[in-house]
């Protein structure tokens, strides 16, 4: 990774591995979140609450909101909750690409104790 706030990682896909892939596809929840809004607010909820833990706790160290959404192009200004659990950003996710195991929506966030990521089709999310 480069270092840039909000950078996509997305990594080659193994064309030799294509049952394998499969076997780690998301269960059918994200299959029926992307086709369902209501849907999509449960499946990502607990997931968003996360990553808004995770930035108010950064705010509170650095007085500063750096809260992007790479998927909508915008400021999740009300927090990654309000901004995930969306209308917008469900339809913005459903027409951005197809969900693959071999290539994840990662966005990467720069905080004081390291490169924090968030999957935006699972909900997944490291330091």
């Amino acid at each position: 990774w480069s270092g840039l706030v909000g950078e996509v990682f997305t990594p080659a896909p193994d064309q030799g591995h294509a049952q394998e892939a499969e076997a780690l596809m998301p269960t059918s929840s994200l299959k029926e979140a992307l086709k369902d809004k209501e849907v999509w607010r449960s499946y990502i909820d607990i997931h968003a609450r996360q990553l808004d833990k995770v930035h108010n706790e950064e705010w509170k160290l650095t007085k500063t909101w750096n809260l992007n959404c790479m998927i909508c192009g915008v400021s999740m200004a009300n927090g990654a909750h309000v901004h995930l659990c969306s209308q917008g950003h469900w339809k913005a996710i459903r027409g951005w690409r197809e969900y693959s195991p071999e290539s994840p929506a990662l966005q990467a966030y720069c905080l004081t104790k390291g490169r924090y990521v968030f999957d935006h089709f699972t909900g997944e999310q490291r330091l």
